[in-house]
Parts: C-alpha cells; sequence; structure tokens
C-alpha cells in the first residue's frame, strides 16, 4: 500500500532530483514533489504545498542549506526537514543536526531516504501528538488555573505547620483582605476564632486524608467573626481545602427558624395553599381549632371546612378579590370535623413571585367563637340591665298605688258590715292586690332592686323543706329526683329568694313535659377554675354550691334560648304565663353574685345550672315575726312623699291607738323630730324620698337620739347596697305593698324591744 506524500526538494541538480524521486517511488511512496532553486521559490512552495518532508541539497550556488533549514524549523517547526548531499564532513553534519535537521542522506546512499522519510513521517506524527497533548495540557491547566483563582469559594493550600501555599480571591474576600497575595502572608491559625478546630480539622484530614462540610468559626482582618464549611483533602503534608461563608446561610435559617416557630406556636390557624386553592401547609393551631390533622387536609381545598352558614355569593366574591391580588378581610363560619360550628375572623392574601404572578396565598385566621359567645352574653346582659331600669322604676310607681289600694281595701274590711257581698268584693280587691304585689316583687327580683335579707343557708336543706310542696305543684304523672350532694357549703342568701328561684326552675321544667316525666334537682361542691371563669367573666373564682335542675322534657330551640330570660318573653299561650318566671331566677341570681348558664337539646330536655359563691361561716339576720296583731299608745314619725299613703297610714295607726307625726320630704322630718324628739317613740321612713333619703333621715335622727328605734319602707331601692348593709345591722325593712296587719306587727315588734332594753 502506497503512502501519499508531499516533497518539497531543494535542488539545483535535475538528474539527482529525479533520482531522489525514483527511490521514494521505490519505497511505496505517492510522491507529489516539487523542486525549487531559489528562496522565493521555496518559501512560496513552503506555504502553498504544506509539505510532508523538505529535503535539502547541501550545496546550492544561490542559497544556502543553513538559510533554507533556518527558514523551515522557524517557520514550519513540525515539517521534518532531511539533508540530501553528494558529500559532507561529520562536523557540518553535526552542524546541521544541532540547526534542526531530522536526518541527512548521502547521494550515493539514496537507499536510506525512503526508510529515513518513513522514520521521520512518524516522528511527526508523535511530536503533533505530542504538542496537541501538551497544548491540552497547557490549556486544561489554565482552565483550571482560571476556575480556582475565579472560583466563588475560597479555596487555601497550607502545610502542617500553618504556613500558606495558595489562596484564590475569594478566600481573600471572605477573610478581608484585599488581595490572595496578602493572605499567603498570614498564618493558617490566626484564620481561625478557635485554633483548635484548624488541629482538629488536620487531625481528621491525617487520618482519612480528607475532611468534609467541617462548620467552623473564621477570623476576619478587622476582627469580625465569619461561619465557614470547608472540606478538603491532606497529602505530602499539605492541606488543600475549599471554604464556603455560610454567614448569611445561618442568619438566614435562623430567622427562618424563628419564623417557623412564630408560625408552629401561634394562636392563629395558618394555611398556605396554591393558586388554585389547594392546601400545601397548615399550623398546629389549625389541627387544634378545626380537629383535622395535617395529613387529611394537604392536597384538599379549604371547602372542607365550610359549613353551609355562608352563601356561595360570599366564597365568590372571597376568591374574586384575592384572584386579582389583593388581600381579603373577613369572618368565617366553619364546621369542625367533629360538625361544630365556630367563628373566625380571618385575612387572606395573595403571595406573588418577581413577575407578579400570584404563587400562594395566605390565610391568617383567628378562632372569635369564644368572644363572639361572651359579646352576645354582654350584649344580652346590657339589654337585661335596661330591661332592669326600666322595670324597677315601673315596680317602684306601681308598688305605692297599691299599697293605696290594698291599705283602704283592709281598713274597710276592718269595718264592721252586714252585707257579705260586699266584703267578699272587698276581699278580692285584697287578693288581687296581693297578686299585684307578687308581680312587682317578681319584677324587682329581675331588675335586682330588692333588698336581700341574707342568712347563711344550706340549699340541700331548702330543697328537702320544698319537696312535699314541689310534689303536690308539679302533678303525680312527673317524678322529682333529689340528688344531694353531703357536706355542701352555705351560701349567704335570702331564703325566700332561694325557694322562688327553685319553685320557678321547677315550674318551668313541669310545663316542658305535659305528657309527664322526670325533674332531677341536683346539689353539690364545684370550684370555679380559671377557664369557667374566662367563658363567664363576671363569674368569681374558688368555691361554689351548684343547683342544678333539669328535666327529660321537649328541650327549647336554639332560636329561643337566647331569649329566655327576657322578661315577658313567654312561648306559652295568652293568658298561660307572664313570662317573668325564668326573668325573675335571673335577677335572683345576679342579685347573689350567682352565675346561672342552660343546656338544651330539642327532644333531649333542659338543665339550668346555678352557681352561687359558698361560704365558711353562718349568720342569722333576722328572727321570727309574731302573728298577732296589737296597737299601742305611743308616737310615731311617720316619713313618706305619697299623699294617699300619709292618709292611709293616719287611719291604720291612728285606729290601732298610735300618736302621729307625718313629713313628706327628709327635710320636713328632720325638722318634726328635733321639735318632737323627747316624745318620738318610732321613725317609720320610706328609703326613697324626695332630697335626702330615708337612710340620712335616720341618721340625722340618732344624733339627736342615738335609741331610735326606725322601720324601713320601700317599694324600690336605689341604692340597694346601702340598704343590704344596714339590713345586716339588724334594722328591718318593710316591703310595700304591706298588709294593714304586718304593718302594725313590725311596729309592735320594735316598739316592744325598745322598751325591754330601757328596763
Amino acid at each position: 500500500m502506497t503512502q501519499k506524500i508531499t516533497v518539497i526538494h531543494l535542488e539545483d541538480n535535475a538528474y539527482d532530483y529525479e533520482l531522489a524521486n525514483a527511490r521514494l517511488k521505490q519505497s511505496r511512496f505517492d510522491v507529489t514533489s516539487i523542486r525549487v532553486e531559489a528562496e522565493d521559490e521555496y518559501r512560496n512552495a513552503l506555504q502553498r504545498y504544506d509539505p510532508d518532508v523538505v529535503l535539502l541539497d547541501y550545496t546550492l550556488p544561490r542559497f544556502t542549506c543553513m538559510d533554507a533549514l533556518e527558514i523551515a524549523v522557524t517557520e514550519y517547526p513540525l515539517v521534518p526537514v532531511l539533508i540530501v548531499t553528494g558529500s559532507i564532513n561529520e562536523e557540518i553534519a553535526v552542524s546541521l543536526m544541532k540547526a534542526g535537521a531530522w536526518d541527512y542522506i548521502l547521494k550515493g546512499n539514496l537507499i536510506r531516504l525512503g526508510p529515513a522519510i518513513h522514520s521521520a513521517i512518524e516522528k511527526k506524527e508523535i511530536l503533533q501528538e505530542k504538542r496537541v497533548a501538551e497544548e491540552a495540557l497547557r490549556t486544561s491547566e489554565k482552565k483550571y488555573r482560571d476556575l480556582v483563582d475565579n472560583a466563588i469559594v475560597g479555596i487555601v493550600q497550607s502545610t502542617f505547620d500553618g504556613k500558606i501555599l495558595y489562596a484564590n480571591q475569594s478566600a481573600a474576600d471572605i477573610f478581608g483582605f484585599e488581595s490572595a497575595e496578602e493572605l499567603m502572608q498570614e498564618k493558617a491559625q490566626a484564620r481561625y476564632a478557635n485554633p483548635a478546630d484548624r488541629e482538629e480539622i488536620v487531625n481528621i484530614a491525617q487520618k482519612s486524608g480528607k475532611v468534609s462540610f467541617y462548620e467552623t468559626a473564621g477570623l476576619t482582618r478587622d476582627g469580625t467573626i465569619v461561619q465557614l464549611l470547608m472540606s478538603g483533602t491532606f497529602e505530602s503534608n499539605v492541606f488543600s481545602g475549599m471554604l464556603l461563608d455560610i454567614t448569611k446561610n445561618k442568619q438566614d435559617q435562623k430567622e427562618h427558624m424563628r419564623l417557623m416557630t412564630a408560625i408552629t406556636q401561634a394562636d392563629e390557624c395558618i394555611m398556605i395553599t396554591d393558586p388554585e386553592g389547594t392546601i400545601e401547609y397548615v399550623n398546629p393551631s389549625f389541627e387544634r381549632t378545626s380537629g383535622y390533622s395535617r395529613s387529611e387536609v394537604l392536597g384538599k381545598k379549604p371547602s372542607i371546612l365550610r359549613s353551609g352558614k355562608l352563601s356561595i355569593e360570599f366564597y365568590d366574591e372571597l376568591w374574586g378579590t384575592i384572584s386579582q391580588g389583593k388581600p381579603w378581610h373577613g369572618h368565617f363560619i366553619n364546621k369542625r370535623k367533629d360538625g361544630t360550628l365556630y367563628e373566625e375572623e380571618a385575612s387572606v392574601n395573595p403571595i406573588t413571585d418577581d413577575s407578579g404572578a400570584i404563587i400562594n396565598y395566605v390565610a391568617v385566621k383567628r378562632d372569635v367563637t369564644r368572644e363572639m359567645d361572651l359579646q352576645s352574653q354582654m350584649d344580652q346582659i346590657k339589654k337585661m340591665e335596661s330591661i332592669g331600669q326600666l322595670a324597677g322604676g315601673v315596680a317602684h310607681d306601681f308598688n305605692n298605688i297599691l299599697q293605696a289600694i290594698m291599705s283602704h281595701a283592709q281598713l274597710v274590711l276592718s269595718y264592721p258590715m252586714q252585707e257579705d257581698e260586699k266584703k267578699s268584693e272587698l276581699e278580692e280587691i285584697v287578693k288581687a292586690t296581693g297578686k299585684g304585689a307578687a308581680l312587682t316583687r317578681q319584677l324587682l327580683a329581675f331588675s335586682r332592686k330588692q333588698a336581700l335579707q341574707s342568712v347563711a343557708l344550706h340549699i340541700d336543706t331548702v330543697i328537702q323543706q320544698l319537696n312535699k310542696m314541689l310534689r303536690r305543684l308539679i302533678g303525680e304523672n312527673i317524678v322529682i329526683s333529689l340528688q344531694l350532694q353531703p357536706d355542701i357549703k352555705a351560701v349567704l342568701a335570702d331564703p325566700g329568694q332561694i325557694e322562688q328561684i327553685i319553685v320557678n326552675l321547677c315550674v318551668n321544667a313541669r310545663d316542658a313535659m305535659p305528657h309527664g316525666g322526670t325533674i332531677n334537682i341536683r346539689a353539690e361542691n364545684t370550684f370555679l377554675d380559671e377557664d369557667f371563669c374566662r367563658l363567664y367573666p363576671w363569674a368569681s373564682h374558688g368555691l361554689h354550691v351548684q343547683l342544678t335542675v333539669s328535666d327529660s322534657g321537649t328541650g327549647i330551640p336554639p332560636e329561643i334560648v337566647e331569649h329566655i330570660f327576657e322578661p315577658f318573653f313567654t312561648t306559652k299561650e295568652p293568658g298561660k304565663g307572664t313570662g317573668l318566671g325564668l326573668s325573675t331566677v335571673y335577677g335572683i341570681v345576679k342579685q347573689h353574685n350567682g352565675i346561672i348558664n342552660v343546656h338544651s337539646e330539642t327532644g333531649k330536655g333542659t338543665a339550668f345550672a346555678v352557681y352561687l359563691p359558698a361560704i365558711e361561716t353562718e349568720h342569722r339576720l333576722e328572727g321570727e315575726i309574731p302573728t298577732t296583731v296589737s296597737g299601742g299608745h305611743e308616737t310615731i314619725l311617720v316619713v313618706e312623699d305619697e299623699e294617699e299613703i300619709r292618709d292611709v297610714c293616719r287611719i291604720i295607726l291612728g285606729k290601732a291607738g298610735y300618736e302621729t307625726l307625718f313629713a313628706s320630704n327628709g327635710d320636713e322630718a328632720i325638722a318634726l323630730f328635733k321639735k318632737h324628739a323627747d316624745t318620738i317613740d318610732l321613725l317609720f321612713t320610706d328609703v326613697i324620698l324626695p332630697g335626702i333619703s330615708g337612710v340620712e333621715v335616720y341618721q340625722q335622727c340618732r344624733i339627736i337620739k342615738t335609741d331610735i328605734p326606725v322601720l324601713f319602707v320601700s317599694g324600690y331601692s336605689a341604692d340597694i347596697k346601702e340598704i343590704e348593709k344596714i339590713i345586716k345591722q339588724g334594722i328591718p325593712l318593710l316591703h310595700k305593698p304591706y298588709s294593714r296587719e304586718e304593718l302594725l306587727q313590725r311596729i309592735r315588734i320594735l316598739l316592744d324591744n325598745r322598751s325591754d332594753e330601757n328596763k
């Protein structure tokens, strides 16, 4: 197989040129040969033909072999140059080889020409491959050097004793040096905030040959501490390491951890969704509030919480707002996993990328169910207070009217009568007046404007005393079950008022069971903790006595429960109830500083729970009133602003034998008392008077006559706490409308007690 080659032959003898070509063909070369004689021909041929071999004759007439050799070696160093000459001595041959000739062949021995060219071409190929490899190596080394010098991570080489052999610019930047050369003047140990870290790194690298992702604190030129992540190898007593400044990452990580901790520990529910509304994250507060675990809602839509209480338009408006990139604020009524409803104040904010495209929605929601309940309760209390003020004011005037009617009717009844029919009519007037008085007492109890005559009371005792009466009142088709805990604590309460609570609750329970059932009356000690007081902010923390009256009746619909304590609210038929039963209970409980709540389910019954503060000591505040009626001859100062009541008192007391003085206001009363103090035996005064109150009148009179007894009367008290304080001191109070007998009994008791004290 022939080999194609291009040969430039610098030869002035045509015969020698032809001999050389013939010899090459015999050596299996397909030769393209160009003969040149002058320098310009030589140069043009080199440039034009890119020869595989150059053959030079040593002896030339116009152009020397050495000049031709220099041109080829300088400009075409990889082209083999062979000297073909007639004769040269050894010294010339050596000089030519030193100048760059690859070989020389004598014209008398052209048989070597073919093998010499074969050898030169092989050598050329080897040199070319080597040149390519060297160039590639140089290129690779340059790339590596550029990569190392310009790497974004710091790269450092140091010896075991800490001499820095190499550092790139990033390493210099990390440690606050302007150049790598400046850093290389430092000891490696000086750039560690804790030099012991370097010793540990070197020890690890010596044992295993490398160190990976070692966190350490570096020290910059100005003393600032930076957090570093280091990896490297240890070879031939040289540590080659890479440094990554993770200071910002650490700060970001801490900030991220703080943010995640805040989100995780937040009381607010936090939900993150993708742009289509699919849930991607919820925090623990969401799990606690909704009852759903994270795994149960991830990948779901927020509609899993819908309660059905909000319209489709509500959700359309929400999505219409946030899908436009605007925040939304509103109020949700949602449903927990267990089916119970809860309310949330919420804000939903779109999260956008740098281009403004929405990538997430973040909802922050706060459970306001308790707050809404409390607000509802507070609104109810305010409404009840307003109604109570009105009821108390009405009761005041109504009691005065009833007092006049009752007193006149009883006066007429006290006269001898022959017509029984007229007498019975008068008795009906008195009876009707008593019903009106009971109605006003309910109004006063509701409005908490009635003075309490409190004693240390055991509720279980009151229940047992009422048991027989309750069974008659309730009826035979209803079973009354008593569940009374032993050792029930005492409460400070008005016995009559507590009886009224029990009776009203039992009657209410009876009416809820028209076809019979069971009433459970339970009394027990209970402790109201902080959780309970958070639900009922007006409750007092500590030991209470709990009275619970429950029934197995029809229950109360939810829409009615919130109205049941309102006065005059009733679901009964006209004429079947006044609507004051539960409102009276509510007022009595509140006046005793207690709490009442109700739990009811339609078809499952109702339970009313009353909580009254327990006390440790017992004391009685008032003795028994005798039933006999008698008069006397003492002088009584009557202070009453209603003329009709003054007139009837004049008749009642006069017929009983008493001397009377009358005043229509406080100032007039004090003036009369000063004038007749020696003869006045008793002060009978209304609490509410024009100008100064009856209490102030009594206090002024006591200055003049310290042992003057007093009987207060009131149909309504504007300062109920002050009156209760006086009652606790043993001063009696008579409620309007009072009967003739009750008035005379009270007066007689006070006058007799005074006489006994003076003996």
